[in-house]
């Protein structure tokens, strides 16, 4: 079954459990490194109370499709949903203020983010890889965050959420 640490901790999701919709149980507030990695036959996760997740949680979750991030979270960790091909949207809670380096690496059907504007770190090559990204969506004042600094290069438009002008400017390096 699944394995606890303390328990507050999801330490391990069994890669091979038959399940296509899981949701984490009460008490539990942090996702280990690693925990549902290759949980091939997960489609959706439900988070609960859910405070921190680590890096790799979630790499290679590739049936997974939709995921509802904790309000309470503050930072999505490196590679956390990295590999998780078959993941189209993702809606980052207001609550996170940090997406570390490579968060949503080769989520390669990914087609649409929103970033709220309490997102202020995006890491190098959140979403590098993510092929299919058509739109991020983002707050006006968050162009003028340090966040946006020195990224350029990629191909892809990034069109601001508040406006519908032809006012837009390319996604950082190491997107799409």
């Amino acid at each position: 079954g699944v394995l606890y640490r303390n328990k507050n901790e999801l330490i391990l999701y069994p890669a091979g459990r038959p399940d296509s919709e899981y949701t984490v149980k009460d008490g539990i507030i942090t996702i280990g490194s690693y925990a549902f990695r290759n949980a091939k036959n997960l489609k959706k996760i439900n988070f609960n109370e859910i405070t921190s997740m680590k890096e790799n949680a979630f790499m290679g979750c590739t049936s997974l499709t939709e995921i509802r991030i904790s309000e309470n979270i503050k930072t999505i960790p490196s590679y956390c949903f990295s590999e998780c091909t078959s993941l189209t949207y993702i809606e980052i809670p207001k609550s996170v203020t940090k997406i570390e380096d490579f968060a949503f690496f080769n989520c390669t059907s990914v087609q649409s983010v929103i970033i709220p504007s309490s997102v202020t770190d995006i890491g190098e090559g959140a979403f590098y890889g993510c092929d299919s990204l058509k739109k991020i969506a983002v707050d006006k004042k968050q162009t003028e965050c340090s966040a946006w600094e020195n990224w350029s290069g990629a191909a892809t438009v990034l069109y601001k959420k508040e406006e519908t002008t032809t006012d837009r400017f390319r996604f950082p390096f190491g997107i799409g």
